[in-house]
Parts: structure tokens; C-alpha cells; sequence
């Protein structure tokens, strides 16, 4: 049961047969009107030109079957590579809805995450993989917005298995442009959100920004890194440190201060996905977990961090500008460090940053 589903293969088998056997027909036709007009050319011009012209009907009728079996080749072989790179997204389940939000496709790891095989969802809404099965309109035309809007929109849910189990899942949406529908990515986030709850009861947070503190950023970072090591994908670390606090302290007073820092933590949240992991580790300082992104993907995120920092300074009435510099360090889950020694290196890159600007 690949991921276009049995009835889709059975179908377009039955179709390419049936397209080419009127094509053979239509040759043999075609064959036998020629071969009169060969004859009727004989008794009334040369035998070479009637063999030439009949020969060369033949050939281009031939030319064509082969150049539409290797299309056709061509074809296939671009779907088996689709299938393989869909299958290969694990362990995500990818779904492709249509405008009326019915399941077109999907890869086999619904069966894994939902216990329903790629037949029983098929043609039917995607909403049945919902518990808090919330497709109100407006909720909706919210979601269809920002995907116009950005082009991918990202939410978490209540999902609900065949069985009635629940769990906690990230989608992904994203606009399939002019040929109508969505892309849909579902993952599995039940492991970090019931860690997530266990974390509550304990002290984690940081009273002042809202932000998880060093003991809850660690405590999040200790089970990415278990979930990373066994999906192989890793985390950046970007070390953040605020420019000139202590001039803010000295000149604004403290109460100030502490507004700056507040600033600080909603930049950085506005600038990163809900599922990053934000914290403010000690006075001036925060760290960033981005879970599963690329290492080559640090200069983006931190080109998007400066750039509202400067959206921040050109909106604000305030006699100061809020500035920061960061650091990276990257978790590679095939070379795994620890936790304390990623910091490190983070730091110690940030520093060597905020030299080269000095």
C-alpha cells in the first residue's frame, strides 16, 4: 500500500493498457489504409515512392508509441522518487488535503501515529485525526490567511487515534498554490508535551521575562537531546547577550532595566517558532534551543533576530536602543556533547562576536 494508495495504481494500470492497446490498434489500422493507398500509388506512380511514403507513415506511428512509453517511463520513475522521499519523512506523517480539506494523500506513517492504514483515511476529512476537532470557520479562514499570508502556518492539537488514544501533535500547514489544497505535516510532540507538564510543577520559569530559566532550559534541552539522538536531528544553540544593560541600570534605573529585558524575551519569542526552546540563563544573557534546524540555517534565524531588534529601536519612543550578540553552537546527535560544553562554545563564540564589533 504505497502512498497513492492501491485503487490509484489499479486504475492507472488499467488505463495505460487500455491506452495502448488502441494505440497498436490505431497503428494497425492506420497500416492497413496505407498499404491501399500503396497500392493505388503503384499502378499509378513508382513503387520506391509508394514504399518510401508507406515506410515512413510506419516509422513516425512507431516513434511515437516509444516516445510516449518513455514519457510514461519517465513519469513512473519521478513517482517512485516522490514516494521514497514521502516515505522517507519518518517519523512525520504527511497528508495532502484538498480545498474541501478531504485526504488525497498520505505516506505510511499514519499508521504509526494513528493506527488508521492509508485506505480508511483516504477521500474522507482530515479532521477525523482531530479530538478538539475545532474546524470552525473562523479558526479556519485564520489558518487559510497566514498560509496565504506566509506560505506554511504552524499549530499544535489534541489528536485522536482509531482507537480514541490521544496525542499531542505539531502541524504544519502549507498552500499547494494554484493547484488548490494543502501539505500538511503532522508530528508527534506527546513525549516533550507531557515533559512540558512535569516541568510546571517545578520551578522553571523566570519570574521576570516568562521565559523558562537555566534550570528549565536544561531540564528541555536533556530530553531534546534523547529525542534527538534517536531521530538523528539535530539542535542549534544561539547564545544571546544584551549590549549595554549596565548603562541602561546605571542611567534609567533598574525598574527600567528590567522593562528592557522583558523587551528582549518578546522580541526573541516573536522572532522564533513556538517550538524553540527560549530562556533567560543568568542576568543579561539568554539561550535558544532550535529543535531540528539545520546548522546551516543559523544565519537566518539570527538575521531575523537582529533585524526586529532594529524594527523594536525604530517603533520605540524610549531614549535607549535594545541591542544584542550572539553566539552558535550546533548538537550533532552522530558526535553528541554535552549540554554545559555546548553553552561554552556558544558563549565563547558570542564573545569572540561582540570583539570582532567592538
Amino acid at each position: 500500500m504505497g502512498f497513492f494508495g492501491t485503487h490509484f495504481k489499479e486504475k492507472l494500470d488499467l488505463i495505460l493498457i487500455t491506452w495502448i492497446a488502441i494505440l497498436f490498434a490505431s497503428i494497425n489500422i492506420s497500416i492497413h489504409f496505407f498499404e491501399r493507398i500503396y497500392f493505388f500509388i503503384y499502378h499509378n506512380f513508382s513503387l520506391e515512392l509508394a514504399r518510401y511514403i508507406s515506410n515512413f507513415v510506419f516509422l513516425y506511428l512507431a516513434g511515437l508509441l516509444l516516445i510516449t512509453f518513455r514519457r510514461w517511463r519517465i513519469a513512473e520513475k519521478k513517482k517512485k522518487e516522490l514516494e521514497n522521499i514521502i516515505q522517507s519523512i519518518s517519523p512525520d506523517v504527511l497528508i495532502v488535503v484538498d480545498r474541501q480539506r478531504n485526504i488525497v494523500k498520505c505516506n505510511k506513517m499514519i499508521e504509526q501515529m494513528f493506527s488508521y492504514t492509508a485506505d480508511e483515511v483516504l477521500h474522507k476529512k482530515v479532521d477525523m485525526l482531530y479530538l478538539d476537532n475545532e474546524a470552525y470557520s473562523e479558526h479556519l479562514e485564520a489558518i487559510y490567511r497566514i498560509v496565504g499570508e506566509k506560505g506554511f502556518h504552524i499549530e499544535t492539537a489534541t489528536g485522536k487515534k482509531k482507537n480514541g488514544d490521544t496525542l499531542y501533535v505539531e502541524i504544519i500547514t502549507g498552500s499547494l498554490g494554484r493547484y488548490g489544497g494543502a501539505v500538511m505535516l503532522f508530528r508527534d510532540i506527546t513525549e516533550r508535551k507531557k515533559y512540558e507538564e512535569k516541568l510546571q510543577a517545578l520551578s522553571i520559569t523566570d519570574e521576570l521575562t516568562g521565559l523558562y530559566n537555566r534550570r528549565g532550559f536544561m531540564a528541555l534541552m536533556e530530553q531534546q537531546i534523547k529525542l534527538s539522538e534517536r531521530t538523528k536531528r539535530g539542535i542549534l544553540l544561539i547564545y544571546v547577550d544584551v549590549n549595554n544593560l549596565k548603562f541602561i541600570n546605571d542611567t534609567f534605573g533598574h525598574i527600567e532595566g528590567d522593562n528592557a529585558l522583558r523587551d528582549v524575551a518578546a522580541i526573541l519569542s516573536n522572532s522564533l517558532r513556538k517550538a524553540e526552546i527560549i530562556a533567560r540563563i543568568g542576568g543579561d544573557e539568554f539561550a535558544v534551543a532550535a529543535v531540528e534546524t539545520p546548522e546551516e540555517n543559523a544565519d537566518i534565524l539570527i538575521d531575523r533576530i537582529y533585524n526586529n531588534f532594529t524594527i523594536h529601536n525604530s517603533n520605540t519612543e524610549k531614549k535607549y536602543s535594545l541591542s544584542v550578540t550572539t553566539g552558535t553552537a550546533y548538537f550533532n546527535p552522530e558526535s553528541p556533547l554535552p549540554i554545559e560544553e555546548l553553552l561554552d562554545i556558544a558563549d565563547r563564540n558570542m564573545y569572540a562576536r561582540k570583539k570582532e564589533l567592538s
